[in-house]
């Protein structure tokens, strides 16, 4: 892997389309991740092969990482390299949308006005909806112990809404923003 080389992202095909990276797995949490992309039509409901998951997370203000995709860096901020450690398996791909990374943050600005047009689509689109608080070490965590200890919800959950999402809806009441 070569960090001093950035990597070259590829022009979107017309149309709905977005990327998606298949983060490879890795036996050890503290290694390189490593990911691949490519580019899949937005559409509900997803062919099987281009089923991801999207991945919604704070950028934060601390530290830069960097992935690799074909052994070139990506730059990203240390909370979604950690959200990415964590998501990552240890023998099987995984693929998800993450911003930072699928929408070309350097390119034309063109296609960031595109693709974060298409952002209900990709939220819709998606297999599953990943919230990332933080690590155990973070207060995030702390909302789900609370949760945990005491049962302030008494009543039917909304079908659309998983039971944590929901429980996170009503402490956050203003909607999450990418």
């Amino acid at each position: 892997m070569d960090s001093s080389e950035p990597y070259t992202y590829e022009p979107l095909p017309k149309g709905k389309y977005i990327r998606v990276l298949d983060l490879l797995p890795a036996e050890h949490m503290e290694s390189p991740i490593q990911l691949e992309l490519r580019a899949v039509l937005v559409q509900s409901p997803m062919a099987s092969e281009d089923a991801y998951e999207a991945l919604s997370y704070v950028w934060g203000t601390g530290g830069v990482g960097l992935v690799y995709c074909g052994g070139k860096g990506i730059g990203i901020t240390a909370n979604c390299l950690t959200a990415l450690r964590y998501l990552r398996l240890q023998r099987k791909v995984r693929t998800l949308w993450v911003d930072a990374i699928c929408i070309n943050q350097g390119g034309p600005i063109e296609e960031k006005n595109h693709q974060v047009a298409l952002m209900s689509d990709v939220y819709t689109g998606a297999s599953k909806v990943l919230m990332w608080l933080g690590d155990k070490r973070g207060r995030g965590w702390l909302l789900f112990r609370l949760r945990e200890r005491r049962s302030w919800w008494r009543g039917p959950l909304p079908r659309a809404f998983d039971r944590r999402m929901y429980q996170v809806s009503v402490i956050f009441p203003r909607g999450w923003s990418v």
